[in-house]
């Protein structure tokens, strides 16, 4: 596996990966770990049935503020650059939000409002496959998948957490995760540009 960013096109668009500094994962899963279950919830908003979705305040982590926008720069530019002069600038973090897995939690298949959108992994997280079908996709793998129709491509494409893996992606490109078989709590950061 490469630490390298790179592009992914399992469908007709793109998706980017890359990674960022792990200690910011270990900051980020340091402030979850102190929240309670009235502290600052997303679940009001948000799909997902999840132990703990905290909203994030937009600058409360710099250092992901600058990755993020760094990284959803380079990946903008490459989606719509016809060799242009200059680069993109003037995009916002409009809502991001922390999750907290526990064992069962899942995210149904949904979309997002905005225009892009990107998940940072906190922590590696080996997920358990609880029906041995080789086509299901085990529990807290994230999918990702494009049902138009198109030749020569996949309709799915699968995630596994790794810790300091940042996706980027358009934001109506349908993504969810399956329940979570796994004991072992599975932490990420969402956000909506």
């Amino acid at each position: 596996m490469s630490n390298q960013p790179e592009f992914i096109m399992p469908f007709s668009t793109a998706l980017y990966k890359c990674y960022i500094d792990e200690t910011i994962c270990d900051k980020i899963i340091n402030w979850i770990n102190e929240k309670t279950d009235t502290d600052h919830m997303a679940a009001f908003n948000l799909v997902g049935q999840i132990s703990g979705e905290y909203i994030i305040d937009i600058g409360t982590f710099p250092e992901l503020e600058t990755a993020i926008k760094s990284n959803m720069a380079t990946y903008i530019v490459s989606l719509i650059d016809t060799g242009r002069k200059g680069s993109i600038t003037g995009f916002d973090i409009k809502y991001m939000w922390a999750n907290r897995m526990e064992k069962y939690d899942w995210n149904p298949p949904h979309v997002h409002s905005y225009q892009f959108s990107g998940v940072l992994y906190l922590n590696d997280w080996d997920p358990v496959q609880r029906n041995p079908h080789p086509n299901k996709a085990p529990g807290g793998v994230t999918v990702f998948t494009d049902g138009r129709m198109t030749h020569w491509n996949n309709h799915e494409y699968r995630v596994v957490p790794k810790k300091g893996l940042m996706v980027l992606f358009p934001a109506w490109l349908t993504h969810g995760v399956g329940p979570s078989w796994n004991d072992d709590t599975r932490y990420s950061v969402s956000w909506n540009i």
